[in-house]
């Protein structure tokens, strides 16, 4: 008997239903056409080049300009907002060491911090090292949400909890 056999209705759709929503805000957010960003140097499009690839080797070469992940490209994101909605960990450590100048309470212009898009798109790992780097689980977005509420709404227990 597999997995999904074993799972109640209740589980399954739960299951189903955060699927759906990290599908839904990947597709939106990771799949943006890069030629579109309108950074303001060669570095940070480098930069968010190698988040989206995952390339964590690139990232360590990139350390150097840590003036190009203080800045934000067309969306007003920073590289260490992408990179809490890459599904590696190790990714956003290495922005995270690169970014070491930021808060972690930077904000989107929808006053999103990485932790609260990190619990969006359902990353427990990257909740828990933005966490471990100081981020404050109390902070809300403009649309008065935390991280816990995010995590609570969309069924997110594992991020709940930690």
């Amino acid at each position: 008997m597999d997995y999904m056999e074993q799972m109640d209705e209740d589980q399954l759709i739960d299951f189903v239903m955060q699927m759906s929503l990290q599908d839904a805000y990947s597709v939106s957010v990771l799949n943006e056409p890069l030629s579109t960003l309108e950074t303001a140097s060669d570095e940070n499009l480098q930069i968010l080049s190698a988040i989206n690839q995952g390339d964590v080797f690139a990232l360590r070469q990139l350390h150097k300009y840590s003036y190009a992940y203080k800045e934000r490209d067309s969306k007003g994101w920073l590289p260490i907002h992408r990179a809490s909605v890459q599904p590696d960990v190790h990714v956003l450590d290495s922005v995270l060491l690169a970014s070491y100048e930021l808060s972690m309470e930077e904000m989107t212009p929808d006053g999103n911090t990485a932790l609260i898009l990190a619990c969006q798109a359902g990353y427990v790992e990257n909740v828990k090292v933005l966490l471990q780097h100081g981020a404050s689980p109390h902070n809300m977005n403009s649309r008065n949400e935390t991280p816990l509420l995010l995590a609570i709404t969309t069924k997110q227990h594992q991020i709940a909890i930690k």
